[in-house]
């Protein structure tokens, strides 16, 4: 630590005067006899000894406690936990939502809808082709509208879906590239 104690106003410090005082003070300590201290520490010393002895446990006991090995039983997680588990969990997340959201959320959890929608969701509708193929539908068609107005064309409604195919396979090639780079960035 940084701090210094500050002499007070007429304080100071003499090394002469307290080497005297502790000199006279080492010279009072030599005086008295140490056997007396000497005898009672070792009796004291003798005593503990004993006591270390009596409480001590020998190395072979405890090398004997960390060989043994305890059977652990795995826990068998199988369809009918599971299904509790995700049926308490269903219980108290609804019992947070309002009455409409509580609805919403038992039909969609109904177990072909939820089928269906996890096999959609992790092929076909993914969020980034998704956005493209709305942006290009919507950017493509906003434009093909100016264009027929303007010129006098008749519009054409199947455009609209060609340009959310166009844009949605162009959203899937863009992901596949993002995760191939994203992948080859995480093995460096």
């Amino acid at each position: 630590m940084s701090e210094k104690l500050q002499p007070q106003h007429g304080e100071h410090f003499h090394p002469t005067e307290h080497s005297t005082e502790i000199d006279t003070h080492h010279q009072e300590q030599s005086e008295h006899p140490h056997d007396v201290l000497t005898h009672a520490t070792s009796e004291q010393l003798a005593h503990i000894k004993e006591q270390v002895e009596r409480h001590a446990v020998r190395s072979a006991n405890l090398r004997s406690h960390e060989h043994e090995t305890t059977r652990n039983h795995p826990i068998l997680i199988n369809t009918q936990l599971k299904n509790t588990a995700f049926t308490r969990t269903m219980t108290r997340t609804r019992k947070q939502l309002n009455v409409p959201d509580r609805w919403f959320s038992q039909l969609i959890h109904i177990p072909a809808i939820d089928k269906v929608s996890n096999a959609i969701g992790s092929s076909i509708a993914r969020p980034i082709p998704l956005f493209w193929g709305g942006l290009f539908a919507c950017t493509g068609t906003s434009v093909l509208l100016w264009i027929t107005r303007h010129y006098g064309y008749e519009y054409n409604y199947l455009v609209l879906f060609l340009l959310f195919g166009t844009g949605l396979v162009l959203g899937f090639g863009i992901e596949a590239i993002w995760r191939i780079f994203r992948h080859k960035q995480y093995e460096r």
